[in-house]
């Protein structure tokens, strides 16, 4: 500060004396000076006052900035009085300027500081009030809407090249790889030559050659005459590679000598094929996932899935290729197929009989037998239940979708799998709580009047009033929001518990809703979340459980992995069985294997482990946010305040949520929690199957699947929003998306509460939405393709 003001010094006219003490607004060594005296006087104090001295220091040259404009026009007008011819008196409008000067100056230093007081003041004001408004959707609903998912086939590029639309700061890949797509799409784009453009690799892996792709509800004949030169010749037909089988399973002949195809159950009655077929690509632009990745599951991201190639074996017609006698019918020609699924499944399993693990092995002969004991580990078998009930209005996508679950999981798998419909008995003439389920008569008239006859063999109806015989000692628990502890929106899973008991051919269940849709091959999904989960080790388990996966920050799976452990607290990393509460059946807990997790160096334990609970969303801590269901729990002792021993301060016992119920069980974890049922205890929908897991130290995983986002959102923008939760975890506080925030997901693939995955997946099933879609639409683009994008909620479609 000293040195700016001798700068200002030297600024003034060499005829000024600088000895002048008119001019002295520095302290200087005159002993008349009122600062030379304090200066003598601080140098004759003690040492220890030498802070004293510094802060006086400090204040003295506060104290000169602040006054410098007063003393600066006082002083000039001391020298006009003074120094011009003697004692010559200034004019008064002079003196008038000098003085408005002064007082100009001071009030504008003065006004500086006051706002720089008040807006320090007001700081802890504003960021509140901006904190609130980036909760608002108007943020989020202002990012560009992306318009690469509505492309189609007749421009598909390899997925190396793409350059995706969400492609930023946030999201970009290596500097070769855009330069790559970049030349790639210059060539493409280009008439002339594509010297500069990489040499096009096939788009497909068996074949070289294109073919021509009509517009829809227009017949082009390959074949046909010439046409005349008089007439006005056609556009140039747009080209689209040609499809190639898809077939994702293993070679199960050299892995088993007990496997025989099904595939003639199927195929001898529909006279095609039953394997699909997809596209080498992408559609240009396509964008990456927001959050999870195709490459931490190993799910293929290098084909894409067209309406026609996906369903058309399963029955699927677009409207041009219904026969224009039954366009009268609308879209509900050839609605049913007459075929028998249970019977299809029962055969399928009946001939592959000797590669599962089953309770009854009897009917095989002594040589099949031996052949058994020198084959590997007999796998175990897999249910996929769809929770529907009897008044679901079934669309005839629906049948198609069960339809291809049913093929691709069972008859093609040899009977890995088996695919059931579990039917809530709820919206009939007659009293619900009357019905019994299971009379068969009464069974026929509902099955009747709710489903194709296709599918009446694998669906299992349940209602409120047997799940109350069942369940008897959940009676006395407690209403939440009006909803009954048995009632489905609260009690989903005794059903599904209740089924488990009834099928004990299966170790595994996942359990999923009719409104859950896939873009691609179902057995290539499961199979791929069923291999991550069992290589997921439990060091740090829970605390990845608890996080988004946003590849655009996190970088890969493992990057991701490190920096959880490192952000993560200890309290946090749950290490086997979760303190804090007393299970019904300690029997059934998990011991750890490694007393300490610092002690499992290696990672060791969990891997290979099948997973006991499997979630398509974060497992996140539920106490203290906003989500509506945190505190729907009873049987736990502390809730009730007419309890001795209740604690006003208990939050209420360790539990975690994971929204969109679609998870898989083992056959443990539901006996877990049909302990816990039968115990009195019970959760929330979804908070139950997790909490459970916790609480006897099971192994929970949730798999980062792919999920994509309507709008272009900054990379880091987005992580900040979903891990917004306690020490950068999804949940913990009331920063947690799930609750009051939950607007966020508007626009995501996979939310109970978004609008986004009916309008994708209508405009890729040929119908329009937003201006997108439609004959027209696809006559110029091609029909849509996407990769496999699992999407929820779609209703009927």
């Amino acid at each position: 500060m000293t040195s700016v003001l001798t700068s200002l010094k030297s600024l003034l006219p060499s005829s000024l004396s600088s000895s002048d003490p008119q001019w002295t607004l520095l302290p200087t060594s005159s002993p008349t000076s009122p600062s030379h005296n304090t200066n003598n006087n601080s140098e004759k104090r003690p040492s220890s006052n030498n802070n004293n001295s510094n802060s006086n220091s400090n204040s003295n040259i506060w104290l000169t900035l602040l006054t410098f404009p007063f003393t600066f026009s006082l002083t000039l007008t001391n020298f006009y009085s003074n120094n011009i011819k003697g004692n010559y008196k200034l004019p008064a409008i002079t003196r008038i300027r000098s003085i408005f000067l002064q007082l100009l100056v001071g009030c504008v230093v003065i006004t500086c500081v006051t706002m720089v007081f008040a807006l320090s003041g007001m700081t802890g004001y504003t960021v509140k009030k901006l904190g609130v408004h980036l909760d608002s959707d108007a943020v989020w609903k202002g990012f560009p809407v992306m318009t690469s998912y509505y492309n189609g086939i007749y421009e598909l590029v390899p997925k190396e090249l793409n350059i995706a639309e969400n492609t930023g700061p946030n999201n970009a890949p290596k500097a070769l790889t855009v330069y790559k797509r970049f030349m790639y799409r210059r060539g493409s784009e280009s008439d002339g030559s594509q010297t500069d453009s990489p040499p096009k690799e096939p788009m497909n892996s068996d074949t070289t050659t294109t073919t021509t792709i009509s517009p829809p509800k227009e017949s082009t004949d390959s074949n046909s005459p010439k046409q005349s030169e008089n007439k006005t010749p056609k556009p140039a037909q747009k080209k689209a590679p040609t499809p190639i089988p898809y077939h994702p399973y293993p070679d199960y002949t050299a892995s088993s000598p007990y496997f025989k195809s099904c595939e003639s159950l199927v195929s001898n009655y529909t006279g095609q094929s039953t394997r699909i077929k997809a596209y080498k690509g992408v559609m240009k632009g396509m964008p990456d996932p927001a959050y999870g990745s195709y490459e931490a599951l190993e799910l293929d991201d290098s084909v894409c899935f067209e309406r026609r190639m996906r369903f058309g074996g399963y029955g699927w017609k677009d409207r041009d290729e219904i026969p224009k006698n039954a366009k009268d019918e609308d879209v509900l020609f050839d609605r049913e197929w007459r075929i028998d699924w249970k019977q299809v499944q029962d055969e399928c399993v009946k001939m592959n009989s000797g590669r599962f693990d089953e309770n009854d092995n009897n009917t095989l002969s002594d040589d099949e037998k031996g052949k058994e004991k020198k084959e590997k580990k007999k796998k175990k078998r897999t249910a996929v239940v769809l929770r529907v009930w009897n008044s679901y209005p079934f669309t005839r996508f629906d049948y198609v979708v069960l339809r291809s679950l049913i093929t691709e999981l069972n008859v093609n798998t040899g009977g890995e799998y088996g695919v059931h419909l579990l039917m809530h008995v709820k919206d009939i003439d007659m009293d619900a709580d009357k019905v019994d389920v299971k009379n068969e008569k009464i069974r026929r008239k509902i099955l009747e009047e709710s489903i194709a006859e296709e599918f009446w063999g694998i669906t299992t109806l349940w209602s409120e009033k047997l799940m109350k015989e069942e369940y008897k000692e959940l009676q006395g628990g407690k209403e939440w929001r009006e909803h009954g502890i048995y009632d489905a929106y609260r009690s989903i899973w005794l059903p599904q518990q209740w089924f488990s008991k009834m099928h004990e051919e299966y170790e595994y269940f996942w359990s999923l809703e009719m409104d859950v849709k896939y873009t691609g091959h179902w057995y290539h999904l499961f199979d791929k979340i069923d291999t991550f989960a069992r290589n997921q080790p439990r060091r740090g388990l829970w605390a990845r459980n608890a996080r988004f996966y946003v590849p655009s920050v996190h970088g890969s799976y493992q990057d991701f992995t490190e920096m959880v452990e490192k952000q993560s607290s200890p309290e946090e990393r749950i290490w086997g069985a979760v303190e804090g509460v007393e299970v019904m059946d300690k029997k059934l807990k998990v011991e750890k294997k490694v007393q300490r997790e610092e002690d499992d160096e290696g990672y060791k334990w969990g891997k290979g482990e099948d997973a006991d609970l499997v979630t398509l969303s974060p497992m996140f801590e539920v106490v203290n946010t906003t989500w509506v269901i945190k505190d729907d729990f009873t049987g736990y002792g502390n809730e009730r305040p007419e309890k001795e021993n209740y604690n006003p301060y208990w939050t209420g016992p360790p539990r975690r949520g994971a929204v969109v119920a679609v998870y898989r069980f083992s056959r443990k974890l539901l006996n877990a929690m049909e302990v816990e049922n039968k115990g009195g205890r019970h959760m929330g929908v979804e908070m139950f199957p997790a909490s459970v897991a916790l609480q006897y130290g099971y192994k929970g995983v949730y798999a980062p699947h792919p999920v994509f986002m309507d709008r272009r959102w900054p990379g880091r923008y987005l992580e900040k929003i979903l891990n917004g939760g306690e020490k950068g975890s999804s949940g913990g506080n009331e920063r947690s998306l799930f609750g009051k925030r939950e607007h966020h997901f508007g626009g995501s693939g996979f939310y109970y509460g978004s609008y986004w995955p009916r309008g994708v997946m209508g405009v890729w099933m040929g119908g329009e939405w937003e201006g997108k879609g439609g004959e027209g639409w696809e006559r110029e683009r091609g029909r849509g393709c996407l990769g496999g994008m699992v999407v929820h909620p779609v209703k009927d479609l």
